[in-house]
């Protein structure tokens, strides 16, 4: 087979049909005879959205073909294992999904920190967040320069930091939802 074109969304997750080269790749169906694809999940990891894109395929009499599993949805029998095979990828993205979500539950319930750390605050050896003395300083210095009439951007130039956080930080100390997160866990574990 000749290749004539490489349709590539670089980083891009197989759960989300809305990607560009995806996107490309439709727009050309009438110009393609064969959709191939290293790992049938590559394409899609949904159900619905890969039997979608098959009905897609079809309907523009284009064949699907999977290198890595052998698939080639032109006869019956690939047809019924792209099926197989495309209900395993959901399961797996629905049991990684499970277990992420079980796994922070019991961090969360442990009181550990999980996600992004404030500006301000670092974790401490028990997992837990701890105020970082050298940045709550630092925060102490932008709304000191803030009072003193320097702006934001003038601030952000001065302490090298970046100025959407400057303005959050400046404004209420940790940025609403930070701040959110913080008085929970505060409530939470109780320190």
């Amino acid at each position: 087979m000749k290749v004539d074109r490489i349709y590539r969304d670089n980083g891009a997750s197989g759960k989300d049909t809305n990607r560009p080269a995806l996107a490309e790749l439709r727009a050309d169906l009438n110009q393609i005879g064969v959709v191939i694809v290293y790992k049938f999940d590559r394409i899609s990891r949904s159900v619905v959205d890969l039997y979608g894109l098959l009905e897609e395929f079809q309907a523009c009499g284009v064949t699907f073909k999977s290198v890595s599993e052998g698939v080639d949805t032109g006869s019956a029998i690939g047809k019924f294992m792209m099926n197989i095979l495309a209900g395993l990828a959901q399961m797996e993205r629905e049991l990684i999904g499970e277990r992420t979500r079980d796994t922070l539950a019991h961090k969360r319930h442990l009181g550990e920190h999980c996600g992004r750390i404030p500006f301000g605050y670092r974790i401490g050896e028990d997992r837990r967040l701890v105020k970082d003395q050298n940045a709550q300083a630092l925060i102490a210095r932008m709304k000191r320069l803030h009072r003193e009439g320097k702006s934001y951007r003038e601030i952000s130039r001065r302490v090298g930091v970046n100025y959407r956080t400057v303005c959050n930080l400046v404004r209420d100390n940790l940025g609403s939802r930070n701040r959110r997160y913080i008085s929970k866990l505060v409530r939470t574990t109780g320190k």
